[in-house]
């Protein structure tokens, strides 16, 4: 341990006194003693720390009480220490945003260095002043502070030989010192020092041919410069972040420009624009001296041909720039050079004939017409905000009131001003105008004053259409995961902030009573108007497009994470909305809420749904007596089609009216009609898609349609469905489930391409789709659509998936409902009022009674009497029945698919073919289609299974059902249990009850009937 100072005395008095016997009771002392107060905080002081002395006291003063203290983070150290600087100083050095604190304490000393005095005359008088100078009438002068470096001195008069100058004394900084020193150079002239070196002498020493130093002194900023012989001027600015050349200097001296790495650039009035090449060094003679400048990209750039920015300023290590006197100063091959900027010439009129001669030279970069105008700006509009804004949002507001301000004349001229540009050969429109009555007159002279569309279908046919994309809604709302606070802005006047270029003006022409007019500004009904308007916001908003802005036409969205940013970003839009002279009209515009209705849905931080004022209109639409009024029904429901399972079969009715000439509406239009509405006011929220997270897709195929559901994280984020075409309804339902999962992939793609995701069906043989040999056509026809994707098929039992089940089968409910007869009312009251009974207890009907022609009727005229003669009729009319009235009748299900409900059944005891003996029977219950199956006569459950999935399942995938009679083979427990696991369910007649499976007996009745007929030699074998 070593010890100094006051700590010597205080340990051997305590070794004398009260010896320490352990390391802990002398550290223990040790702190007691020299250990700060309570009263005594390292914090407070080193806030309160302020430079006194040099830089370098005070950086030792400040490391001191810092390494007493614990603050974090760095930056926090870094800001305290800039802080305590001397005033001068500490404003140079936040104007370089140093990164660390030993960044800053070097920039801290270097400005040190360069507000010190380096030359200080002798006392007397300067010979250098002119005579009138020393009048005692002028006062002196308070000379401004000024940089290290000497004035510019001016040509000195002859002297006498009495008076002769005083030599000046050089005075160098400390750091100065060390850095000539490091380098070997000469204090006084920079250069190489040898044993036997001369200094080059001052030019106050009155010797001809004398400097007064190797410094030369400029100006930093604007200078001159010769590339390769010709004069360019140069710019030195070092808030760009590259050195940029201009393309036509470039041109011009044939440099070598090399391909350059797609980047843009944004510039000082936040115009973005794209480097067209890169020179990978550029040799500049600057004021005598030669300087390589590494990486200079082409770029048009205003300011100057020749821009050096920051990457050349970090080749310069330690230099110093003086933003007041203008110069930059480094050292260069050795020896210090200063560059200076070039005093502001004043401006003289150009004459015609030397404009002339630079425009053809191609010497002029731009041209520009100043003339006065009134400042727009000058007085805010007072803004009618809601009560509930927070006090930094109306500050926002206030601050950028003039975009909400209606605007007092024409737009500036723009990029996208509209052009109409016409097909070839296309003559001017000429509609002849229409006839009104008188009493409109004063209606449309009102309205040319105002915003109104002009029918301009004649003008749309013959324009060239302009193909820029228009993004959809969908598209829009999918960048809105993790949004909590939301604004919207609407332009005002949409279209008419944008010009129509003057020499298209005249196309825009249309005629009233009171002559012809023609639109300045972009008008409403042009076919290329949302696309022009579209392309201007894009444009002006790219660098924040889909970041924090979403835009569809005039209307803007910022949403943001936090309310901070969400300040922010608000801030930027208004910004960029001001720059580009565009206004927004206040009282459609809504701020900082957390939910928001925007292009008809309501946005919140948790998902999105429907707008309520649209969902009303739906609930008062009237039933459609035509089929434009039944297009408008379903175009606006269809707008919401995500929300809606199974809309594509709910809405299946309707479409179907829209077949020319097939408008009758019914009772299935009517229910569809209502089944739409009670559809879109119990819709779900959708949740909002976060492309982290992988996506599962569920889908499911009946009847008449397909359905998916599109899901993360357990909740529904899109539903799709559409109807199947008669041919793929005729399908088995392997190939109706496969087609499923490809319209599904199809509607889905933008969200799953690039990404791994999961696809649940409930057709289990799907589930080794991607492991299995292709032999059936349509997996070969279908194939190509899943290439691309990144995908695992898992079987979900449709118990278990009741979305996508509900969106594929919701209009085949409708299909199964039993229509209601309305029988006449009068028979019910025949049949229990009309009969009485006899004593011999017999049910007699009266001679009176009006159903005896209908029982004539029905037991002769019919098909099933056969107009039979009067005692054949009376006889079958009074037979009375000798049987049990039979109970309720309960017969199987009508099946709704093809091969979902099948029988199987055996032959046996044939005569041997091939070893064979057996016929196994299978039979689709719809369509009647059969499979007749060999067996050998000593077969087994497992055969009769691997026989069924080779030949029925291989092609029409498992069945829903299957009825069979009670053979053995299907009560075993493998056979129950492979069933099982597919989710078939086994169903068998009753014992010694053969009708129950009518279908198969018949069936192997005829099949018998056709071998006895095969083998006519000898049928009864």
């Amino acid at each position: 341990m070593h010890m100094s100072g006051p700590a010597i005395p205080w340990f051997q008095m305590q070794q004398r006194t009260r010896p320490f016997r352990s390391w802990n009771e002398m550290k223990r002392a040790i702190e007691i003693e020299f250990e700060p107060t309570l009263f005594e905080s390292p914090r407070e002081s080193l806030f309160k720390l302020q430079q006194q002395g040099t830089v370098s006291e005070y950086y030792t003063e400040f490391i001191t009480l810092a390494n007493r203290t614990n603050i974090e983070p760095a930056e926090a150290l870094r800001d305290c220490f800039i802080s305590g600087l001397r005033m001068d100083i500490r404003r140079e050095v936040k104007a370089q945003c140093p990164t660390s604190l030993m960044r800053a304490v070097s920039l801290a000393k270097l400005y040190e260095d360069k507000f010190s005095s380096s030359f200080k005359t002798t006392p007397g008088p300067n010979p250098y002043r002119p005579p009138h100078y020393k009048t005692p009438s002028n006062p002196p002068l308070k000379q401004p502070l000024r940089t290290s470096l000497p004035p510019l001195l001016p040509t000195p008069p002859h002297t006498t030989q009495n008076q002769h100058p005083a030599t000046p004394i050089k005075r160098l900084t400390p750091a100065e010192q060390q850095l000539k020193r490091d380098k070997g150079l000469c204090y006084w002239c920079d250069e190489k020092f040898t044993p036997h070196h001369k200094p080059i002498a001052a030019a106050t020493t009155g010797k001809p041919g004398a400097r007064t130093s190797s410094f030369v002194e400029c100006n930093e900023g604007n200078t001159r410069a010769f590339v390769h012989g010709m004069e360019v001027q140069v710019l030195i600015d070092g808030g760009s972040s590259d050195s940029f050349i201009q393309p036509r200097v470039a041109k011009f001296l044939k440099l070598p420009v090399h391909p350059a790495p797609r980047f843009q650039v944004m510039v000082g009035n936040f115009d973005v624009m794209e480097v067209e090449g890169r020179l990978p060094s550029l040799e500049v003679s600057i004021q005598g001296h030669s300087i390589n400048i590494p990486d200079v990209y082409v770029l048009h750039v205003a300011g100057g041909d020749l821009v050096l920015g920051a990457t050349w300023l970090k080749t310069l290590k330690a230099h110093i720039a003086d933003y007041d006197a203008l110069f930059i100063k480094f050292l260069h091959e050795g020896k210090f050079i200063t560059i200076k900027g070039e005093e502001t010439t004043t401006p003289r009129h150009a004459q015609f004939n030397h404009m002339k001669r630079l425009i053809n030279t191609d010497a002029v970069a731009a041209v520009f017409t100043l003339q006065l105008a009134q400042d727009e700006w000058s007085e805010p509009p007072n803004l009618e905000l809601p009560p509930n804004l927070s006090p930094k949002l109306v500050l926002l507001l206030q601050n950028y009131a003039h975009v909400f301000k209606m605007p007092s004349g024409l737009p500036p001229t723009r990029e996208h001003d509209h052009s109409i540009p016409l097909m070839e050969g296309a003559q001017p429109v000429k509609i002849k105008p229409y006839r009104y009555p008188h009493s409109q007159e004063a209606q449309i002279e009102s309205m040319i004053q105002q915003i109104f569309c002009t029918d301009y279908r004649a003008l749309n046919a013959l324009t060239v259409k302009d193909c820029f994309p228009i993004p959809t809604v969908d598209e829009l709302l999918d960048e809105l995961y993790g949004s909590q606070y939301f604004s919207k802005l609407d332009l005002r006047s949409g279209y008419h902030q944008i010009l129509v270029t003057p020499e298209d003006r005249h196309k825009t022409a249309f005629r009233t009573h009171q002559g012809h007019y023609e639109w300045l500004v972009m008008p409403f009904g042009l076919t290329n108007a949302p696309t022009i308007f579209q392309c201007l916001m894009n444009t002006i908003f790219q660098p924040f497009l889909r970041k924090f802005v979403l835009v569809f036409f005039y209307d803007i969205l910022v949403f943001s994470a936090s309310w901070k940013t969400h300040l922010y970003h608000l801030e930027v839009v208004l910004k960029v909305l001001q720059r580009e002279h565009l206004y927004a009209k206040i009282s459609k515009c809504t701020f900082g809420t957390q939910q928001i209705n925007y292009l008809g849905h309501t946005i919140e931080g948790n998902g999105v749904h429907m707008d309520k004022d649209k969902v009303q209109a739906v609930l008062e639409w009237p039933q459609p007596r035509n089929i434009k009024q039944l297009r408008g029904f379903l175009g606006l429901t269809g707008y919401y089609r995500r929300f809606i399972k199974g809309y594509a079969s709910l809405a299946s009715p309707l479409t179907e009216l829209l077949i020319k000439n097939a408008f009758q509406w019914n009772q299935k239009a009517t229910k569809a009609f209502l089944s739409l509405k009670q559809a879109i006011t119990s819709e779900p929220v959708l949740a909002l898609p976060n492309f982290e997270v992988p996506f599962e897709i569920e889908t499911d195929a009946s009847g008449i349609g397909v359905g998916a559901v599109l899901i993360q994280n357990k909740h529904p984020i899109a539903y799709f469905s559409k109807k199947m075409s008669s041919l793929i309804q005729k399908q088995s339902a392997y190939v109706r489930e496969l087609y499923a999962i490809t319209e599904a992939l199809a509607k889905f793609r933008h969200y799953l391409l690039g990404k791994r995701f999961i696809i649940r069906t409930n057709q289990q043989s799907l589930k080794s789709l991607l492991d299995q040999t292709l032999s059936t056509p349509e997996q070969q026809k279908w194939l190509h659509k899943f290439m691309g994707y990144d995908f695992e098929i898992k079987y979900k039992p449709g118990v278990q998936n009741t979305a996508a089940d509900a969106l594929s089968r919701c209009f085949f409910a409708a299909w199964t409902c039993l229509r209601m007869i309305n029988f006449n009312p009068s028979y019910n009251n025949e049949s229990t009022q009309g009969h009485r009974t006899t004593s011999i207890n017999r049910l007699v009907v009266p001679q009176n009674s009006g159903i005896i022609p209908l029982i004539l009727k029905e037991y002769h005229d019919t098909k099933v009497g056969g107009h039979s003669r009067i005692a054949k009729t009376a006889t079958r009319i009074s037979k009375t029945a000798n049987t049990l009235p039979a109970g309720l009748l309960q017969p199987l299900p009508v099946p709704s698919q093809i091969w979902e409900q099948i029988c199987m059944d055996f032959i046996t005891a044939l005569p041997p073919a091939q070893g064979y003996s057996v016929i196994m029977v299978v039979i689709d219950r719809l369509s009647k289609f059969a499979h007749f199956l060999p067996l050998k006569q000593d077969f087994s459950s497992q055969q009769v299974a691997e026989t069924f999935v080779q030949h029925i399942i291989k092609l029409h995938g498992f069945p829903r059902s299957i009825v069979s009679d009670r053979d053995k083979i299907f009560i075993s427990k493998f056979w129950q249990q492979l069933f099982k696991l597919q989710g078939t369910t086994l169903s068998m007649s009753s014992a010694y009850h053969p009708q129950t499976d009518g279908q198969s007996e018949i069936l192997n009745k005829t099949l018998e009937m056709y071998l006895r007929c095969y083998c006519f030699d000898n049928p009864k074998n």
